[in-house]
């Protein structure tokens, strides 16, 4: 898969507010994700990488092909997935 990101610092700022991220959780299956609306600067740099970690730690537990299909989604504490059985 191609795939491509652009980020902007508003005038002003030294950092950007905005983040992203792209990750493959297994053959065929990635989890992008787009953090964006928490304003500019630092603090919003540092709240939308925040929910990107969230996002990159828990994500492939919670959302697989099997469970986007069947609409049957695990819990974090589930160790697979119930609708595929994917761990």
């Amino acid at each position: 898969m191609v795939y491509g990101a652009a980020r902007a610092i508003k005038t002003g700022e030294s950092v950007s507010g905005d983040n992203y991220s792209f990750s493959q959780i297994m053959p065929g299956q990635v989890i992008m994700s787009l953090s964006d609306g928490m304003g500019s600067g630092e603090i919003a740099e540092e709240e939308s990488r925040q929910v990107i970690e969230l996002t990159e730690t828990s994500g492939s537990r919670f959302f697989c092909a099997g469970c986007l299909k069947t609409g049957q989604y695990g819990s974090s504490a589930d160790r697979q997935c119930p609708a595929s059985g994917n761990p």
